[in-house]
């Protein structure tokens, strides 16, 4: 229950996350440009914080070397060190659409990603818990979170309610999922959580520079950055959020990760978008029920009986 909780927690701190990002993205010019800029600054300032946490800690400076070690000796794959890059996907989606979507909608359409990804990994076997393997509840859990998209995109007005953004925040969520799992596999091989979360801002911050680099090349300039000082604190709240999920996926199914974090989440994200929406997008009833709808979901999963998914590995 504790681990549950922590997750709920890190779910609302993913949506005023989301805003945060999606108003610095705004402030560098908003666009695919001003996202990619937002979320650089964002995974830069989570590596500068967590590289100081481990400089402060001896023992967290020693399992540096312990990483050294299993990638050297192929206990980690190399390649399996990248999955930071699939933070850096949804931080991109999250702050390239938020200014145009809303907390809410962005939301709905990463659980929809998230949970879909976490059943096939669970159904796979890739987390560190072990197999979870599909069954006609969890299913329907994830169906159900689907046609919560589709509602909450119906409750939109304008060109973009249609916007291929939805789909890029969609494949957001299926990269968090991707990245939970490695992250927690990557925390179980090196005996650290901090090591993992470092490893995982380093290769999403070097996956983004080379977006941003990229574009900077087509044409788009660089932005100043803002003197707001809130507008950074994306970073230390990716901090948090990877850190609790890389600890708490090493011991729960992977969809049981994303289900807690993702009713956090939609709540977060409905305070956020009842009390502070963004300019000109009201919220609307139809939008309210679509969000409600993972929390649904979410209780429909959960009521799974543990014993029945143990005896199913």
């Amino acid at each position: 229950m504790i681990a549950v909780a922590a997750l709920f927690t890190m779910g609302a701190l993913v949506a005023i996350q989301a805003r945060t990002n999606g108003d610095l993205a705004v402030r560098l010019g908003g666009g695919l440009s001003g996202g990619a800029q937002a979320a650089l600054v964002n995974f830069t300032v989570g590596l500068l914080f967590v590289t100081v946490w481990i400089a402060l800690r001896p023992s967290e400076r020693h399992r540096l070397g312990v990483l050294r070690r299993v990638v050297a000796d192929g206990t980690l794959p190399a390649w399996q060190c990248l999955a930071g890059l699939g933070g850096a996907l949804l931080i991109l989606s999250q702050a390239a659409s938020v200014p145009t979507l809303g907390v809410a909608v962005f939301t709905v359409a990463v659980v929809a990603g998230q949970t879909g990804g976490s059943l096939g990994i669970d159904q796979l076997g890739l987390g560190p818990a072990g197999p979870a393997p599909v069954t006609p509840r969890r299913a329907f859990a994830a169906a159900l979170t689907l046609a919560a998209v589709a509602l909450s995109v119906l409750g939109r007005s304008g060109p973009s309610a249609l916007s291929p953004l939805l789909l890029f925040c969609i494949a957001g969520g299926v990269a968090v999922a991707v990245q939970s799992t490695y992250n927690g596999r990557n925390g179980k091989a090196i005996g650290s959580t901090v090591v993992a979360t470092w490893l995982n801002f380093v290769a999403g911050t070097l996956g983004l520079l080379v977006v941003v680099l990229v574009l900077m090349g087509a044409g788009h300039p660089m932005c100043p950055l803002p003197g707001t000082w809130w507008l950074y604190a994306g970073g230390p709240m990716g901090v948090a959020f990877v850190s609790v999920v890389a600890a708490s996926i090493r011991v729960v199914s992977v969809l049981l990760v994303s289900l807690a974090t993702v009713a956090g989440q939609v709540l977060g994200a409905l305070v956020l978008d009842a009390f502070f929406p963004v300019a000109g997008q009201g919220l609307h009833l139809i939008t309210i029920f679509g969000t409600v709808l993972p929390i649904v979901a979410v209780l429909i999963a959960a009521s799974e009986p543990l014993n029945r998914r143990a005896s199913d590995r």
